[in-house]
């Protein structure tokens, strides 16, 4: 086609057609002083309007993390904008948008996290571009009035970053909140319980028993005719401090009773068995062992002295515990001021623990009177006389059978006899 031809049909319109040197169009920039690019614009302009837009994506950038969306939305390959997309944006932000696609398959019912509202906006701005159709128009991209077209492009770009920051407002008021409260645990505020106790209420404490031998004082102190002594010491008694308003108390929290035991034989008193028994002595020992020793005599068993002592250790053990709750009373009633030489809590434990009260306390001898149902239990006993002939009877059994088996005429003891061994 050349130009005779076009006159020809339209001779209304003289187009004026200028060579084109190198192959370049060269037209010139909107601020009217240096040509402009393919793009429409000079170099200088492109440099200022590209700062202002970052400056404004700096001042509105979200300050929390993108959400997964806009991930998804940069790595799809979309597809050219419509043209009524490039219509209508073009011309408001002055630059060419044909070298933008969109992606069409990002869904914009998505939920987003509701603390990521600036990053929310981003990803429905996305979304919400590749949705539109031929005569569609965004009305959060529509200028207010024809004024605002006419802005420079600076200000438009911060009026858009409002808009976006005003429907990211929008938005997160219209979505679901969860709050959590944490409520504290159900305890009366300090100053309801300042003038309540702080003192526990008394209670029972552990009580520990321990077995060792008597002490050289109390077996220097043995009668003549002792075969054994078991004594208790006086009591180890672990108490803390405690204050109720005004004073101070004890409360026992461990109580240990070492009990001392010591068994023998009389002086001049031997073991009889087989192997000392004659025709002459043997009725003689089976006779004081059946009467389970004799002050006077010369023959018993030291096994018999300390099983009658181990009944003693079993009468202290049952029998401390009635008693010992007297004692614990007194020392939980003792209390000193929370005042004066006995403010601090140290001041009052050795002030209560020293008292004559709490030391008579922790006595067992017999002389204190504390503990009177094992003080009056009688010595001998039903009790320790059982456990002493169970280590005695099967001794006289074999001295009898010896003397039988000798020769000797048990049938002329009367122990031997009563056992019928003749």
């Amino acid at each position: 086609m050349n130009s005779q031809t076009i006159m020809k049909t339209k001779p209304e319109v003289r187009p004026t057609f200028t060579r084109i040197i190198g192959g370049v169009l060269q037209r010139a920039c909107a601020c009217g002083q240096h040509k402009a690019r393919s793009d429409g614009e000079c170099e200088e302009c492109q440099k200022k309007r590209q700062g202002t837009l970052q400056r404004a994506a700096v001042n509105h950038a979200p300050t929390t993390l993108v959400p997964s969306i806009v991930h998804e939305v940069l790595r799809s390959p979309g597809q050219p904008l419509n043209a009524a997309t490039h219509a209508f944006m073009e011309p408001r932000f002055g630059h060419d948008f044909s070298r933008v696609r969109s992606s069409s398959g990002v869904s914009k019912t998505k939920a987003y996290p509701s603390d990521r509202k600036g990053s929310d906006v981003v990803a429905r701005e996305v979304a919400d571009i590749s949705d539109l159709e031929e005569g569609d128009e965004d009305e959060r991209l529509m200028p207010s009035d024809e004024t605002e077209e006419a802005r420079p492009r600076s200000e438009r770009a911060g009026s858009l970053a409002e808009t976006q920051s005003d429907e990211a407002a929008n938005l997160s008021s219209t979505k679901e909140k969860i709050e959590f409260e944490v409520l504290p645990a159900g305890l009366p505020p300090l100053s309801a319980a300042a003038g309540k106790t702080k003192c526990p209420a008394p209670g029972n404490a552990p009580i520990n028993f321990g077995t060792h031998k008597s002490t050289a004082a109390q077996i220097a102190g043995m009668a003549a005719c002792d075969w054994g002594i078991t004594s208790p010491d006086p009591l180890q008694v672990t108490t803390k401090t405690c204050r109720d308003g005004a004073n101070w108390h004890l409360r026992v929290t461990k109580v240990k009773s070492i009990i001392r035991t010591f068994s023998r034989q009389l002086p001049g008193q031997h073991e009889p068995t087989v192997g000392n028994s004659t025709a002459a002595n043997f009725c003689p020992q089976v006779t004081e062992l059946d009467t389970l020793g004799s002050c006077a005599g010369s023959w018993y068993m030291i096994a018999a002295v300390r099983a009658h002592e181990r009944v003693h250790v079993d009468e202290w053990r049952t029998s401390m515990g009635g008693d010992w709750l007297t004692q614990k009373g007194i020392i939980e009633g003792l209390s000193v001021p929370a005042s004066g030489a006995t403010k601090s809590k140290a001041a009052a434990t050795t002030a209560m623990r020293t008292s004559a009260a709490f030391v008579n306390a922790l006595q067992t001898d017999s002389a204190t009177g504390n503990y009177p149902a094992f003080w009056g239990i009688a010595d001998p006993n039903i009790q320790t006389d059982a456990a002493e002939r169970v280590i005695v009877t099967p001794r006289i059994r074999q001295l009898c059978v010896h003397a039988r088996n000798r020769g000797w005429g048990p049938a002329g003891c009367p122990v031997c006899a009563n056992l019928g061994i003749t």
